[in-house]
């Protein structure tokens, strides 16, 4: 399970319920985590992410190389300055990806803030490919009003050495995301 957006509370829920977990809570929403079944490390320094970060997990027979995203919002702020928080964190995602092991698996997951139309998304597509998309139930809508229409697609999954075998979202209340929630096989 990869979360972004995370406030402290919903730290405390992930953390009831999951005994393998690396959760950063943010009171203004800016954290993120990880949470599973299996044991996980996070990478030292994951200052170049900006929000979210990178971790290792020790699934039965390989490593999985996960990275929890949350490109910045291109919308809200300074659209200079966002624009190239936005290259950096990219950059900074394809140059992790060079450097893990390509036989081992890969898995960016998160809010990228950007459909599959922007240049953020087409770049890291590029590098990893979009599991949901490829999936049997293909990609919904997962952002709109907190309590009604989804209007786009801007939460993604995407990797290698892995498959969808299916994808779906759901509500999360009060929130302006739906969860997207995928089964996942090692190839």
């Amino acid at each position: 399970m990869v979360a972004v957006e995370m406030a402290p509370k919903a730290a405390d829920v992930i953390a009831d319920h999951f005994e393998h977990h690396h959760l950063v809570p943010d009171p203004h929403f800016m954290g993120w985590g990880v949470a599973g079944r299996y044991d996980m490390t996070a990478d030292e320094d994951v200052s170049w992410l900006g929000r979210g970060g990178a971790l290792r997990v020790q699934l039965p027979g390989t490593v999985l190389h996960l990275a929890a995203i949350h490109l910045y919002d291109p919308l809200f702020g300074n659209p200079i300055d966002l624009a190239r928080k936005r290259r950096q964190q990219v950059e900074a995602l394809l140059d992790w990806g060079d450097r893990l092991p390509a036989a081992e698996p890969q898995l960016l997951a998160g809010d990228f803030n950007a459909t599959p139309i922007w240049k953020a998304y087409r770049r890291l597509a590029g590098r990893w490919p979009d599991l949901v998309s490829a999936s049997p139930s293909g990609p919904r809508r997962t952002w709109g009003f907190p309590r009604g229409l989804r209007l786009l697609r801007i939460d993604h999954i995407l990797g290698t050495g892995l498959e969808a075998t299916a994808a779906r979202v759901v509500r999360v209340r009060d929130s302006d995301h739906h969860m997207v929630v995928a089964d996942l096989r090692l190839l």
